[in-house]
């Protein structure tokens, strides 16, 4: 589907249009009044080809080619909530499916193009949805804050939530529970509350949420809780492949009613107490010191190997490494090292 942005900046930026009416790509547009503004776009409205008649069936008018249903679901809110007073199109029979769409998610506000009762004396303007101007507000930065990213969910939601707030409508929610939202549910099981998953997410879909606690000794956050936003959620499963302990599985998809209505879902809480070294909050059952700082413990200058790699090397060779890790606590075996190292340099400090 073609972005909207261009359209949505432009009809904020001028006063509100009594109808904006959309055009299929091939079809002639409608001579309409100076307060209307037909817009053609670049494609069939319905997501596929406008094939001289031809129906497309339910599933493809919503999902469109994009493979985003909302995005194309969502047009209509959008371009209502930006500034148009109704939404009105021209489409083919394979477009006419997501027209219903638009009007059952709106009611009253959507519907096909209906010609005026008298012939226009001054023509409204006629614009391609590839070539729109651009406000000169915009140029300047000027005017109402920016769209909501236009991926199509954020901004489809954003609209429908703001035409209700305004009292245009009443948004129809089961139409709302037949289009499949963008992202999907997650499940969350032996999480360590690492934060890989929530730095990976390139939507910020997920979120680590301290709740202040009763922790007499540290004061600081006894519960976390790993959310998931499951309207900025896209399914692209970068959190899935960038967690260290496989913590994360997908768990089917949600309807875009569920991510407006049930938006935030918390996948894991577990309590958490401050780190004794270093102060942050970490699950409590790694003990006083977190992973971190008990990896440091362990290995002062990180050159910490796997346990993989220490079952291969010799026995001899572990043994070093053990010993360098742990102080020579010995004093009998203290002082044969420094009776060996006496003849050759070892242990004598050097000058500066």
């Amino acid at each position: 589907m073609a972005d909207p942005t261009a359209l949505l900046e432009l009809l904020r930026s001028r006063d509100p249009y009594e109808r904006v009416i959309l055009v299929c790509a091939g079809l002639a547009p409608p001579r309409v009044g100076r307060h209307d503004l037909v817009v053609v776009w670049d494609e069939c409205l319905g997501g596929g080809e406008c094939r001289g008649g031809e129906p497309q069936d339910e599933d493809d008018a919503v999902d469109g080619a994009s493979g985003a249903p909302v995005g194309r679901a969502g047009l209509a809110a959008r371009l209502l909530h930006a500034g148009a007073r109704r939404v009105e199109a021209v489409a083919c029979p394979g477009g006419a499916l997501i027209i219903s769409l638009w009007a059952r998610l709106t009611p009253g506000l959507v519907g096909p193009y209906t010609p005026g009762g008298r012939h226009p004396l001054r023509r409204g303007e006629v614009l391609r949805i590839d070539a729109m101007p651009l406000p000169r507000r915009s140029l300047l930065r000027l005017g109402n804050p920016p769209e909501p990213p236009p991926d199509g969910q954020a901004g489809a939601l954003a609209a429908l939530s703001g035409l209700e707030a305004e009292g245009r409508t009443r948004v129809d929610r089961d139409a709302l529970a037949e289009i499949s939202a963008a992202g999907r549910r997650l499940v969350a099981r032996d999480c360590t509350s690492c934060g890989v998953c929530t730095a990976a997410c390139p939507e910020r879909a997920l979120e680590l949420i301290l709740t202040p606690g009763d922790d007499e000794e540290s004061g600081r956050a006894s519960l976390r809780g790993l959310v998931h936003d499951l309207a900025a959620c896209r399914s692209c499963g970068a959190c899935v492949e960038a967690c260290p302990v496989a913590a994360l599985a997908p768990a089917g998809r949600v309807s875009l009613r569920e991510a407006w209505a049930d938006r935030h879902e918390v996948l894991e809480v577990q309590e958490v107490k401050a780190c004794d070294h270093c102060g942050n909050p970490h699950p409590a059952r790694e003990g006083g010191l977190c992973a971190l700082c008990s990896a440091r413990r362990r290995s002062p200058f990180r050159a910490e190997l796997p346990a993989e790699a220490l079952a291969q090397l010799p026995a001899s060779v572990v043994a070093a490494i053990r010993r360098s890790r742990n102080p020579v606590e010995d004093s009998g075996e203290a002082a044969g090292l420094r009776s060996r190292g006496a003849g050759t340099g070892l242990g004598r400090r050097i000058p500066r």
